[in-house]
């Protein structure tokens, strides 16, 4: 069997989906982690931002299989 995965640029249609599984993921670290200072969680705004690119250092990369979201990457660059 041949797993069709695409990888794309998220957009503002995932901002519900993102916005739960980034909380979905932080709840589970904090009920196994004691001290941690990572953490996926964005505001709603501020993800929208990211979403519609007006963040010029951020950028979010989602990867699909028949259209559900399987994965995510968020990439955030700094100036050398």
């Amino acid at each position: 069997m041949i797993e069709k995965i695409k990888l794309q640029q998220a957009c503002i249609d995932d901002l519900n989906y993102l916005l739960d599984i980034m909380s979905k993921i932080d709840k589970k670290r904090e009920d196994m982690i004691i001290y941690d200072d990572f953490r996926l969680s964005h505001s709603k705004n501020s993800l929208e931002e990211v979403l519609n690119s007006k963040t010029e250092n951020e950028l979010i990369i989602i990867a699909k299989d028949n259209e559900k979201i399987i994965g995510i990457l968020n990439l955030i660059f700094s100036p050398p």
